[in-house]
């Protein structure tokens, strides 16, 4: 969701060729993509960062 509040495509810098298994692989090890220093403390707090 937050990739979409900062409008961001989710998974852009997987490589397009392998990018099926590049989200089957971040899914497995619980991959979380970083929140940009715009993003209200709130939704830090929310998420447990």
């Amino acid at each position: 969701m937050w990739e979409i509040a900062e409008l961001k495509k989710p998974h852009y810098d997987l490589d397009k060729s392998d990018m099926l298994i590049g989200i089957r692989k971040r899914v497995s090890e619980y991959y979380r993509l970083p929140f940009s220093n715009d993003v209200p403390i709130e939704w830090r707090k929310s998420y447990g960062i």
